[in-house]
């Protein structure tokens, strides 16, 4: 995986913040469900991006990193546009969540979800 580091100043501080993604984000907002792997209960969230490997969504669940669950746009709901590789969100998919943090201020979807597709098995 590549890692870039951004310089940021702040009031004569010097501090790096080191990227981890692979591949850049497209915004991408709609209606998705998931659940976690294997389980009946969906769950009603929203997108935010996705890149080639990963997701974004907000949730009104904390979900613990290392969890798998499958993710669907809901019914009715586009893809995005392909970008210049192809590339679009996917409609349905299993995920690892990577990270979940809580969204300070915010009454309906109170957590933001980071989850890495599971590579295809073929």
């Amino acid at each position: 995986m590549q890692q870039e580091a951004f310089l940021i100043k702040k009031a004569g501080e010097m501090n790096f913040k080191t990227e981890k993604r692979s591949s850049g984000r497209l915004r991408h907002q709609g209606a998705i469900t998931f659940s976690i792997f294997n389980q009946q209960n969906c769950i009603d969230a929203q997108s935010l991006d996705y890149s080639t490997n990963a997701f974004k969504f907000k949730s009104l669940c904390a979900l613990r990193p290392g969890t798998t669950i499958c993710i669907r746009l809901k019914p009715g709901q586009r893809g995005s546009r392909p970008d210049c590789f192809g590339q679009s969100v996917r409609s349905l998919t299993l995920a690892e969540v990577k990270w979940c943090r809580e969204i300070e201020g915010s009454n309906a979807c109170r957590y933001e979800v980071g989850v890495h597709y599971y590579p295809p098995d073929y």
